[in-house]
């Protein structure tokens, strides 16, 4: 099985905490967005290889960002370890 239908399969939200935030003006249009925090998590049967990609994936989303608008300074992602 390929490691992105495991990781589609295991992985799993365990907690949010999202609020909005005041519309941001990029040029003639607003754009709302949200700050929160999300904790995911993988069995604890699930293989290393999974484990290991969902770090990945978080440590990579710090450099590249997540949505819409991360060129322009939205979508940052701080992670925080375990």
């Amino acid at each position: 099985m390929r490691i992105q239908d495991l990781l589609l399969r295991l992985v799993r939200e365990e907690a949010h905490e999202i609020r909005s935030t005041p519309p941001q003006q990029f040029g003639r249009y607003f754009v709302r967005g949200f700050i929160g925090t999300c904790e995911y998590s993988v069995g604890p049967r699930a293989p290393e290889d999974v484990s290991r990609a969902l770090h990945l994936l978080a440590d990579f989303a710090f450099f590249c960002g997540v949505g819409l608008k991360t060129t322009m300074g939205m979508g940052q992602v701080l992670g925080e370890p375990i």
